[in-house]
């Protein structure tokens, strides 16, 4: 099963299992194998991670893009690069990919 939107009571510094295998979100939009220290970590999909202010999500499919945040008109995309191992938020999907994903979870 693909991430879920981020909803509800997320926690600060708590990782977020995706897949299975897929890594965790930590709150700088990097996927990692396994939670830093310091941080905690769930598998529990009710759970979202706030993610610098923002929820968002990790992906391990080559060039995927999902949408990371909405701020008033402005959209960014969660893009995940699988041969150099590295996510970011871009303002629009690379060629050749659209939005999947949608997450509308802002946090000031």
């Amino acid at each position: 099963a693909a991430c879920l939107s981020c909803s509800g009571n997320g926690t600060v510094g708590v990782c977020y299992s995706c897949d299975p295998g897929l890594g965790y979100m930590l709150n700088n939009f990097s996927c990692y194998n396994t939670c830093r220290s310091g941080w905690g970590y769930t598998d529990d999909p009710a759970l979202c991670v706030y993610c610098d202010r923002y929820c968002s999500k990790c992906y391990n499919t080559l060039d995927n893009c999902s949408a990371c945040y909405t701020s008033g008109t402005n959209k960014s995309y969660l893009y995940y690069n699988d041969t150099f191992g590295y996510t970011t938020c871009v303002t629009s999907c690379p060629s050749n990919n659209t939005p999947a994903y949608f997450v509308n979870t802002t946090i000031n």
